[in-house]
């Protein structure tokens, strides 16, 4: 295996039109050749000998878009389990809702993680009516992978198309959330460009941080954070691509002219990748599934209720009914057209009344 990408995203599931972001991103990474099915996105990760890990995003609230569902992403992991891990999305607005479809995904589908984009989901990490969903990876024992700094979203659009940068600032809200939950992984997605000198400090300061470098070309990534990546933070930080806006193989070639040592690479190729995803024995003959068929034996459901998950981590467990399979995939939110721009779609302001910052 050559590498673990940390940040891949799935091709749009068959049958749903394109997200209102897309039109933008693919302008700002000119974007050309993105596979349309899983399968192709599994060849493709197979010829470069890479395992991916995948997601999308649930940011139905803030934009409209019908998402992507984790049984979507949960088949494409099952379909092809030597190439990639699954992690959930959940839309954070949607309340208890999101928290038990974490549940459902992580324990009925298998999907490793959870990733949430504060700019595209318009909110704020750190408010702690979504502390429920934080309290539900540290039980589920999963890490969140949270976008962090600028995002090519709406970049060049009016208004930026309605996309607010200040929800993916590493202080106060990556930070808030590290020191509140010491037992849950962070994993800040992206160089945190305007933010980078925050960014490192919180991942010197907290142990559980940890930054993957995807959506940035590796000459154009910070200075700062390459020499801490050598340094301080050589522990710490992850390899990830941003696919199909990135293609690994055109960043790993970059990576190569990097003044990287040696024992650093394989560091963030892997073996930090590794230890953030708990997959001692990937590279080693075992399936990401076997791995996780492994780590996740639990006793099987009673009357349809699975039985309640250790605690020990300081945290309030929540008692709401866990969703079955027989239950709706998804409640469907009010749409909002009123907010949405006739030419970019957007929406110009959250959904809901925001806190103050």
């Amino acid at each position: 295996m050559r590498a673990i990408d940390m940040h891949v995203h799935v091709p749009r599931q068959p049958g749903l039109p394109d997200m209102v972001v897309e039109d933008s991103l693919r302008r700002y990474f000119r974007l050309r050749d993105a596979p349309k099915l899983g399968g192709e996105l599994a060849a493709r990760y197979r010829e470069w000998d890479i395992l991916g890990v995948v997601f999308s995003v649930d940011a139905q609230t803030a934009t409209g878009d019908r998402p992507d569902t984790n049984d979507y992403v949960a088949g494409i992991v099952r379909d092809h389990p030597e190439q990639f891990i699954g992690f959930a999305t959940v839309d954070p607005w949607k309340d208890r809702w999101a928290v038990n479809e974490l549940e459902r995904a992580a324990t009925e589908l298998g999907l490793r993680g959870l990733k949430l984009h504060p700019i595209h989901q318009a909110f704020f990490p750190d408010d702690r009516r979504f502390y429920p969903l934080y309290e539900k990876c540290v039980e589920l024992d999963i890490p969140l992978l949270l976008h962090s700094g600028f995002a090519a979203a709406g970049a060049g659009t009016p208004g930026g198309g309605g996309m607010k940068l200040k929800y993916a600032a590493p202080i106060p809200h990556m930070d808030d959330i590290a020191a509140d939950f010491p037992d849950l992984t962070i994993i800040m997605a992206h160089p945190a460009w305007p933010w980078v000198e925050e960014q490192i400090a919180v991942a010197l300061h907290k142990p559980n941080i940890y930054i993957d470098l995807s959506g940035w070309a590796p000459r154009y990534i910070p200075e700062a954070l390459i020499r801490e990546a050598n340094t301080r933070l050589q522990d710490k930080i992850l390899f990830g691509s941003d696919f199909p806006y990135l293609p690994p193989d055109r960043w790993l070639a970059g990576f190569e002219n990097l003044d990287i040592r040696e024992e650093v690479r394989t560091k963030i190729l892997i073996e930090n990748a590794k230890r953030a995803l708990k997959l001692d024995g990937v590279g080693q003959g075992a399936s990401p599934l076997e791995i996780r068929e492994r780590s996740e034996q639990r006793e099987p459901p009673v009357n349809g209720i699975r039985p309640s998950f250790p605690r020990g981590c300081g945290m309030k467990g929540l008692d709401a009914p866990l969703i079955s399979r027989s239950s709706p995939i998804a409640p469907i939110p009010p749409f909002y057209p009123d907010r949405l721009s006739n030419t970019s779609r957007h929406l110009s302001n959250p959904p809901r009344p925001m806190p103050s910052r």
